[in-house]
């Protein structure tokens, strides 16, 4: 028995199927890889703009530098007001350290100083209170450097008066030299006398009291001769004394 009838036209279609089952195959292949490369630069324009850009590190790296230059610029001019303030502030006076005996020319140049800067102050409106402790305690000083000068000056000049009056008083009453010892106690003593008379005549003391101190010391004076000297040395001393000295 012989198989159905086949034209031509019937192998025709049946050979197109696979063809259009392939193109479709390929189309669709195709729109998905173009999807793809689509979507993904998209994504990539994103992730590019939200990541920082490559100049951003310099750019802050060249802030933190002009910051720097600023603060050094800043320290410069404080050294710079720092210096001019130096350079106008007067040199401090130097002194030499004191060790005992001060010179005359010396204490007479710090009384002058201080004493000046005193002037200075009282005309002003406003004294501050650390200025006038100052003051005072450099008047303290002052004042008591004076006291030890004249101490010290009064005992010079009683050293070489009395090695003088001794000199004297050895041969005008040819002194034993046991004597010249007992004289010298007696010399020291009466000078001591007429120093504390002295000092009450500056502090304007009475003179009535005064006068009665000079006779009261004098006759002290007279007892103490008394008792080294012979009556007849004795005798010739006051002579001398009285009538001008040898």
């Amino acid at each position: 028995m012989e198989g159905p009838e086949r034209y031509p036209g019937n192998d025709m279609k049946i050979s197109l199927v696979p063809l259009l089952l392939f193109g479709i195959l390929l189309g669709g292949a195709s729109a998905v890889v173009t999807a793809y490369l689509l979507l993904g630069a998209g994504s990539s324009d994103s992730r590019a703009a939200e990541s920082p850009m490559p100049d951003a590190p310099r750019a802050g790296r060249d802030s933190g530098l002009l910051e720097a230059i600023d603060d050094l610029l800043a320290e410069n001019m404080q050294l710079r007001r720092r210096i001019e303030v130096l350079e106008n502030t007067p040199e401090p006076i130097v002194r030499d350290p004191v060790d005992g005996y001060v010179s005359q020319q010396t204490f007479e140049a710090f009384q002058k100083e201080v004493r000046g800067a005193l002037a200075q102050q009282s005309d002003a409106t406003v004294e501050p209170e650390e200025f006038k402790g100052q003051i005072a305690g450099a008047l303290i000083e002052i004042r008591r450097q004076e006291a030890f000068d004249k101490v010290r000056q009064y005992q010079e000049k009683r050293e070489a008066r009395l090695e003088e009056d001794l000199e004297k008083m050895a041969d005008w009453l040819e002194l034993s030299p046991h004597q010249v010892e007992g004289v010298r106690g007696v010399l020291l003593t009466q000078y001591d006398r007429e120093q504390e008379q002295r000092r009450l005549w500056e502090e304007g003391g009475d003179e009535e009291v005064l006068g009665e101190l000079k006779r009261t010391d004098g006759e002290a004076f007279d007892a103490d001769l008394r008792g080294i000297l012979t009556d007849e040395q004795r005798e010739t001393f006051w002579e001398g004394i009285l009538g001008g000295g040898k």
